[in-house]
């Protein structure tokens, strides 16, 4: 199963921790953070780190994740996980199996993970107007 980890940056965060919380627990993970509005150059290098930017910084956290499903939508991925820039991963949260046991046809917000089926996306945890696929 191909997942890659999608975290959304506004005006001054710092996605270092969120990073290396992802890393220490799966090394050579597939991340993508999305700028809207904070200065992401230093993790341009890394081979693992993919970087979109909205088209004007500082559009919030929902514009951000479009932004970052839209970049994602016909990359092979199975699951998009989900985190914000202040987040961290613990030990002992297998987020395959719960992704393995999810309905494909399902958004799962609450559990940080969503998943586009042809660019239909059921909001599970949110009203569907809060989310919305570019």
């Amino acid at each position: 199963m191909k997942h890659i980890w999608l975290i959304p940056c506004g005006p001054g965060s710092n996605p270092e921790a969120t990073i290396e919380s992802i890393m220490f627990q799966c090394p050579n993970e597939q991340i993508m953070l999305v700028n809207d509005g904070t200065d992401l150059d230093r993790f341009k290098a890394a081979d693992n780190i993919q970087i979109v930017s909205t088209e004007k910084p500082g559009t919030g956290c929902a514009h951000a994740l479009n932004t970052g499903i839209k970049a994602l939508k016909d990359k092979d991925y199975d699951w998009i996980y989900r985190m914000d820039a202040d987040d961290v991963v613990y030990r002992g949260h297998d987020r395959d199996k719960q992704a393995e046991q999810a309905d494909e046809t399902e958004l799962v917000v609450a559990g940080s993970m969503v998943t586009p089926t042809c660019r239909k996306m059921i909001v599970k945890g949110l009203e569907p107007d809060d989310i919305r696929l570019a």
